[in-house]
């Protein structure tokens, strides 16, 4: 009778817990305490709170990859060290989503847009917590404020720009647009947009949410960020017979003052401006700085002799320091690169898988 006890007994614990949990029911441990020892192992301790000081955090956005739901917003405290990579999560309970594309900073909380899952994540500046969330977007890509009250979002399938309510912090209206809608930016009393599929760069009327202009460029467009005096960094990508390259516009004259070409087809893109707006960072295969006072296309290696599939840029103005990250094969999780760009040093960071924007405030 004792024996038949003991074998109902194993198969039960079989039931419920795994093999390696078995030895600690054996030894004499509750079953519900059996059971929070097996989820530990599993799950592992919970993250700890990265302390969120002004003007020491990196924000940084880890893509995931698509259909995978393995998109994650990270942040860094400059100051202590503290890394989560996956402060989201750890702050709100529950997983980002598919594909984290961006970020916006916009009246005191973070607007994160999650392209694959067709959504906008608002947290708190101060602390991360969630605010509200926004559905039911086609393909979103990048939010650009343009008052405390309106914002407009690009959108990849969608044939749209959408206008954002930033009080109601919800989709509020759309305006009709050809095709893949990437970054954008404002210059000269106008939001410029770039088209993806197009060699067009596109000039909205914020006041009117007309269409007023679209300048052509040797190629479709791949990235743009603000210049000196006022003006635009647009970068193209080459087509047979001709070679990608990046053009200086003045958006009040609509003018390209000027364009440089470079000797490979590789569209340059993940533009970042340096504080004037006089340098810009990008990549094309490595990463690459152009002047304005440059004659041709540059030939130095900012990362100097560092290789990878580098991925994405971010310019912390604050501290001259460059970021960049290298992707490896989209499934590890990625390496990022930040250079003093004073001293010249170069450090390693721990990333996430295809980390890819970097935030700082």
């Amino acid at each position: 009778m004792q024996q038949k006890r003991k074998s109902i007994f194993h198969r039960m614990v079989h039931a419920f817990l795994p093999e390696t949990c078995i030895p600690l029911m054996l030894k004499g441990l509750i079953f519900s305490a059996g059971l929070a020892a097996c989820k530990e192992k599993k799950d592992g301790p919970a993250a700890a709170k990265v302390t969120i000081e002004q003007g020491k955090m990196v924000l940084i956005c880890h893509e995931g990859n698509f259909r995978m739901g393995n998109a994650a917003a990270g942040l860094l405290n400059l100051g202590t060290g503290q890394w989560d990579e996956n402060a989201f999560k750890t702050f709100t309970g529950r997983a980002l989503g598919d594909v984290c594309q961006s970020a916006t900073l916009w009246n005191g909380a973070w607007w994160i847009v999650v392209n694959n899952s067709g959504k906008i994540e608002i947290l708190k500046k101060e602390n991360f917590s969630p605010v509200k969330t926004i559905e039911g977007i086609t393909s979103p890509r990048f939010l650009l404020p343009v008052s405390e009250t309106k914002a407009y979002l690009t959108d990849l399938y969608a044939n749209k720009l959408w206008i954002v309510d930033g009080q109601a912090m919800a989709i509020a209206g759309s305006v009709a647009f050809p095709g893949w809608g990437e970054e954008l930016l404002q210059a000269g009393g106008k939001v410029w947009v770039v088209n993806r599929r197009k060699n067009k760069l596109f000039g909205l009327n914020p006041v009117s949410d007309t269409w007023q202009d679209s300048v052509a460029f040797p190629g479709n467009l791949s990235s743009i960020a603000p210049a000196s005096q006022g003006r635009i960094w647009v970068g193209f990508e080459g087509n047979t017979g001709s070679a990608a390259g990046i053009s200086l516009f003045n958006p009040n004259t609509l003018s390209k003052e000027n364009t440089w070409l470079s000797n490979q087809t590789t569209m340059p893109f993940a533009f970042q401006s340096s504080a004037s707006g006089d340098s810009l960072f990008f990549i094309q295969n490595q990463v690459m700085m152009l002047k304005t006072e440059d004659s041709g296309w540059p030939v130095a290696d900012v990362l100097e002799g560092k290789t990878g599939n580098f991925y994405g840029l971010g310019y912390d103005g604050r501290r001259r320091q460059l970021w960049a990250s290298d992707a490896r094969d989209y499934q590890q999780k990625s390496k990022v690169y930040k250079k003093d760009l004073l001293s010249g040093t170069i450090q390693e960071q721990a990333g996430g898988i295809i980390s890819s924007r970097f935030y700082f405030w």
